[in-house]
């Protein structure tokens, strides 16, 4: 047997286990929200003794920002030869080659040139951008008719993997001398895991019937289980910042447990999707076949969004093996491409609110340390700057997956979901209104949750 067929045999390939795969991948991808713990330990290795180190410190942070948001990985994904898997892997290449030489500048006293800092902030923030890319543009194409369920409960990893890491960090690097052996943690470690998940991240045909796989049961389990798990970050940042577990490694440790008894359990959503989901057996050189599957489940979105209810077909269309889809031939879809995308107005709209919203999330996080000893230089220490990012990540993934379910059930009622967007721009802006009064650790948490 080929070893495509062994991985397949010992991960029965489904929509749902896509799903898992690609949620654990954002994990690779959320690194982006947790420069603030090793800034503070990695300025005076990579610029001692310079007066500017903080500033040049912040061009780096921004090098990083850019990297993520610099659209290239799209383009790979669509490509001839592209797909989520070649996207994951450059992801992976870059993430070692970014955080790797960042090791071996800070651990050996390689006194770098600034511009040789720059590129490897840019190139693991890049990387950390394909892995976003892939995921969530598969999970988009394998859940057309629940778009933002499936983002909300994808996206959802992407927040919570700051406050996750941040485990990890309080765990085994939490010394000030332990920075640069955090960073080729996460170049290994984070390469490794994406490597391992490749495979399972696959464009799938949706199943016949669309409800055949048990989608409103496995999207309730699956949003019940992270928001589980984000509800217990945030308990674990609140006992760290009002008691003195802070100190305490053993109880480092055993957040560290449950975060990984936790992500043992996430394959649970998958359990039986692969029986009970499938679409009759088309060839993949059938273009028609593939294209029928495609417009049915768009079909069904719009059915959704419309209030209607499954139309006969999908009620009694025949079941079979779930279908591997290719990247759509260019060209399938005239007048939808890139370009014309870019020159409309609704994306002119979009991008400025989103320009707005998340870059407003990003200032936040990046200066998390500075905004503490500026709010509360009484209380401020090493472990303020730690529980702060936490507790934004496990609140980021609250506020994704809301986000996912109350953009399906809006627009089942026909409420645009922009109008969702701009209600979370408004939140953002009080968030960091409070955050303007806060004069005591209690009133910095409330603003940053």
């Amino acid at each position: 047997p080929t070893r495509t067929s062994a991985m397949s045999s010992l991960f029965p390939t489904s929509r749902w286990s896509v799903l898992v795969a690609s949620m654990l991948l954002e994990l690779c991808g959320g690194s982006v929200y947790i420069t603030n713990l090793y800034l503070a330990a990695l300025r005076p290795r990579l610029f001692p003794g310079a007066a500017d180190g903080e500033a040049l410190m912040e061009y780096l942070v921004f090098a990083s920002n850019l990297g993520n948001w610099v659209p290239l990985a799209g383009f790979l994904y669509d490509a001839r030869r592209g797909g989520p898997r070649t996207v994951v892997f450059a992801g992976a290449a870059l993430t070692l080659l970014g955080y790797g030489g960042l090791w071996l500048c800070s651990a050996f006293d390689v006194h770098a040139n600034f511009a040789v800092l720059w590129l490897l902030w840019f190139l693991w923030g890049h990387g950390s951008g394909y892995f976003d890319c892939a995921a969530i543009a598969t999970c988009s194409a394998n859940f057309r008719e629940s778009r933002g369920l499936v983002l909300g409960l994808t996206k959802s990893f992407y927040g919570l993997s700051g406050s996750l890491l941040t485990q990890v960090f309080l765990a085994f690097f939490a010394a000030p001398d332990a920075a640069p052996a955090f960073l080729l943690f996460l170049g290994v470690a984070l390469c490794l895991l994406a490597l391992a998940l490749a495979p399972l991240v696959r464009r799938l045909a949706p199943p016949r019937p669309l409800d055949a796989d048990s989608p409103s049961r496995r999207f309730a389990r699956g949003y019940a289980l992270v928001g589980a798990l984000a509800v217990a970050m945030v308990a674990i940042s609140l006992l760290r910042a009002f008691s003195p577990l802070a100190a305490s490694r053993a109880f480092s440790l055993g957040a560290l447990g449950l975060v990984a008894a936790s992500l043992l359990v996430l394959p649970s959503l998958a359990w039986g999707a692969a029986a009970a989901a499938g679409s009759p057996s088309v060839g993949s050189s059938s273009v028609a076949g593939r294209v029928g599957l495609l417009e049915e489940a768009d079909a069904a979105a719009a059915r959704r969004e419309s209030g209607a209810g499954p139309t006969q077909h999908a009620q009694h269309a025949p079941q079979g093996p779930p279908l591997q889809l290719s990247p759509p031939p260019d060209g399938q879809q005239p007048g939808s491409g890139v370009w014309a995308s870019v020159a409309s107005v609704d994306f002119g709209l979009l991008f400025v609110a989103a320009f707005a919203g998340w870059g407003g999330g990003i200032v936040l996080l990046n200066h998390i340390g500075k905004i503490v000893t500026a709010a509360a230089p009484a209380q401020a220490s090493s472990q303020a700057s730690p529980i702060l990012v936490s507790l934004l990540s496990a609140c980021n993934c609250i506020g994704r997956m809301a986000a996912g379910a109350c953009s399906d059930a809006l627009s089942r009622r026909r409420v645009p979901r922009p109008h969702l967007l701009a209600a979370a721009t408004c939140l953002m802006g009080a968030a960091h209104a409070a955050l303007l009064g806060a004069a005591s650790p209690p009133l910095l948490y409330l603003g940053a949750a």
